[in-house]
């Protein structure tokens, strides 16, 4: 089930086609063992 795609993972290549929009990000943080992540909320 790999397509071409998949080809240039773990290359270093970086992968055709590019993204077109950036990837949202989130402030991450561990409190008590637990990871948090912020901006989630509402």
């Amino acid at each position: 089930m790999s397509s071409h795609a998949d080809a240039s993972l773990g290359t270093g290549e970086p992968p055709s086609p590019s993204a077109l929009k950036p990837i949202k990000v989130y402030p991450v943080r561990e409190e008590n063992g637990e990871i948090l992540v912020g901006g989630l909320e509402g």
